[in-house]
């Protein structure tokens, strides 16, 4: 099974962060030419510190040093992984978007079924009198 594509735009930006995050010392023509290796590259823990929090600050993508799996060192890897974490949470947020929607259905219906539960009694007692 092959890795899914990565988004050109996504791994321009990406690639300009980590330039960023080098204080220009890694271009991002190297960069994008060069992939593979961050560190091969000259991206030091430093710069990748600096690149953790950018792209949190930035892209809303947050990774963790700590967890095993989260690839850091090579740059397509790293760009797959944070294309891959912001559309698992553009999942999220829809999910989210779509439970408090039905939610408000719900609460909608509830409130016409007791309005007309009410007008019906309300109907009732009028045609009583």
């Amino acid at each position: 099974m092959s890795a899914p594509p990565v988004d050109a735009a996504l791994r321009d930006r990406v690639a300009t962060m980590v330039s960023t995050a080098t204080d220009g010392e890694v271009t991002t023509e190297e960069i994008l030419t060069g992939g593979g290796s961050l560190a091969a590259l000259g991206v030091g823990s430093l710069a990748v510190l600096r690149l953790v929090d950018a792209l949190d600050d930035e892209l809303g993508v947050q990774l963790d040093l700590d967890t095993p799996g989260t690839h850091l060192d090579d740059f397509d890897d790293l760009v797959r992984t944070v294309q891959e974490q912001a559309v698992a949470d553009d999942l999220g947020h829809t999910a989210q978007g779509q439970a408090v929607a039905d939610d408000l259905v719900r609460t909608v219906q509830e409130r016409a079924v007791a309005d007309d539960l009410g007008g019906t009694v309300q109907e009732r007692a009028v045609r009583d009198d």
